[in-house]
């Protein structure tokens, strides 16, 4: 067994790399083709493509249940990569065709193909871990983000360009070959389920510990989260030169790539030292890391309204706050929501969990958006501290069925 990750992983690695090279792909090309070819108003292309990504935010559950009840994980997890591509397919025809109904159809295919791709592909690597607190799942999960925000970066790039510049259904077409080269790879990852009972993965437990992170954890995370918007303090100078606004996400974004790339070893190296947090304290110190980043955004925010210019310093120690907080809390629920779920069921419970933090956490973020300018600092920072406090409280129930 490799010292870093288990057998089969880095194949994993690049199947949600060539996934987000597709989704992405399609998603940059999307808009553009609805106006600029198949000629639909701009209300009727912005509200197809929000019922589009709307579904694909409810419909996890619904393909965890079609794998455990009927198709079986790797049925279902080969099924998704066949809608995906055939949903290329066309989206390809309808550019050659100009055919609004081989659109449609795309659609549900695509619809299709992320609904059974989603939770089976998390389940699928949950499974390589044969212990429940093997060190190497966080740093595993934490990696996957690697591949996933290389697949977003140059999927834009890629189709992007090629579907303008040389043809719709070349950018749909590339998207295809991306997620081709899934069914490849899928012959060198695990095939089944790893066999055993596990006392403590039941039922009652992973719907108290699945309600439990989602109150106090990733609720209080998302609400902390939407309230530092940085790319708002443009005007950033550098001896003679001024950094333009359009450049910050991507600087924003660096110190994230670099945690991802590193807490994988941090995770095992610490687990050797036999000092690793437990799940727990990993969620508690996220949140006061994004709290730590709040405040100084707004220390921040004080400052630039005075002098129209923000301090690069506090910008790169608000970017390390808030990359540290999302390296503590993104990868590890999902890695903990796949330590904890029943496996006759793994699929429906990590399908439920996308459903709920990709659907129903949207409505709730976008209601909180509505009032989020007005909402007084101190009360988003409560809000978080309040998780914090939480966890704290019931560290005890939970580090019993978790760590």
């Amino acid at each position: 067994m490799n010292s870093f990750q288990p057998k089969g992983y880095f194949p994993l690695f690049f199947i949600f790399m060539f996934e987000r090279l597709y989704f992405y792909g399609v998603r940059a090309l999307l808009i553009l083709f609805m106006l600029k070819y198949l000629l639909f108003s701009t209300e009727k292309a912005g509200d197809l493509y929000g019922w589009y990504i709307g579904i694909l935010g409810f419909s996890p559950i619904l393909g965890g249940l079609i794998a455990d009840i009927w198709l079986g994980q790797r049925k279902t997890l080969i099924w998704s990569v066949v809608m995906a591509i055939l949903g290329c397919v066309f989206l390809a025809a309808s550019s050659l065709t100009s055919s609004v109904v081989m659109f449609y159809i795309a659609l549900l295919l695509m619809v299709i193909g992320s609904m059974l791709f989603k939770p089976t592909i998390y389940t699928t690597l949950g499974n390589i871990y044969e212990k429940r607190n093997d060190p190497r799942r966080d740093g595993g999960f934490t990696l996957t983000l690697v591949a996933i925000n290389i697949g977003a970066f140059l999927a834009p790039l890629i189709c992007g360009i090629l579907g303008e510049n040389i043809g719709w259904w070349l950018g749909f077409t590339i998207a295809g070959i991306f997620m081709a080269s899934i069914l490849f790879l899928l012959k060198y990852t695990p095939e089944k389920i790893i066999k055993g009972k596990d006392p403590k993965a039941s039922y009652q437990n992973a719907i108290f510990i699945m309600l439990l992170v989602f109150l106090a954890v990733y609720l209080p995370y998302s609400i902390g989260e939407g309230a530092i918007d940085q790319t708002s303090l443009a005007g950033i100078i550098v001896g003679s030169f001024m950094i333009p606004a359009s450049w910050m996400q991507a600087i924003l974004l660096l110190p994230s790539f670099i945690f991802y790339l590193i807490f994988p070893w941090v995770w095992i190296k610490l687990a050797k030292m036999k000092i690793e947090p437990a799940t727990m304290y990993k969620f508690v110190w996220g949140l006061a890391f994004l709290v730590v980043g709040i405040i100084l955004f707004q220390v921040a925010l004080s400052g630039y309204q005075r002098s129209e210019l923000a301090s690069l310093s506090i910008i790169g120690v608000i970017s390390i706050a808030v990359a540290l907080s999302e390296v503590l809390i993104g990868p590890i629920i999902i890695s903990l929501i796949t330590r904890i779920v029943p496996k006759k069921w793994a699929n429906t419970f990590v399908g439920a969990w996308f459903t709920i933090t990709r659907g129903i956490a949207v409505i709730i973020s976008l209601s909180f958006s509505k009032f989020n300018v007005s909402l007084a600092p101190i009360l988003i920072i409560s809000v978080v501290a309040c998780g914090i406090i939480v966890l704290v409280l019931l560290r005890a129930p939970f580090r019993r069925w978790v760590r």
